[in-house]
């Protein structure tokens, strides 16, 4: 029985106002706040990880935002490239990838 992996999407959430941190820090509990360097304005960007409940809550409160990826997406497409197996389980098997043998 496999449950639906709900949808995460990596947002810039963009802060123009003060006031609008803390709502933005207690809601989306980002993981990176900076200021964007190439703006003339006190503009700043909320870097997040969130479900499309939190990108409906953004459109509500008419905050600015990008969505950068469908992190859920890029995920279950990256786990493609792991191998099957378990590549230790002969002792005598050297484990191949891609790092660089040093003497």
């Amino acid at each position: 029985m496999s449950e639906k992996i709900p949808e995460i999407f990596y947002v810039e959430v963009y802060i123009t106002h003060r006031e609008d941190f803390k709502k933005i820090l207690d809601e989306l509990h980002p993981e990176n706040v900076s200021r964007k360097a190439e703006l003339k304005n006190e503009e700043w960007v909320a870097y997040a990880h969130i479900e499309q409940s939190k990108i409906e809550w953004l459109k509500k409160q008419g905050y600015k935002f990008k969505v950068i990826e469908n992190a859920t997406a890029k995920g279950l497409e990256r786990q493609k490239q792991v191998g099957k197996g378990n590549r230790y389980e002969k002792s005598n098997i050297i484990p191949k990838g891609l790092g660089k043998k040093i003497k």
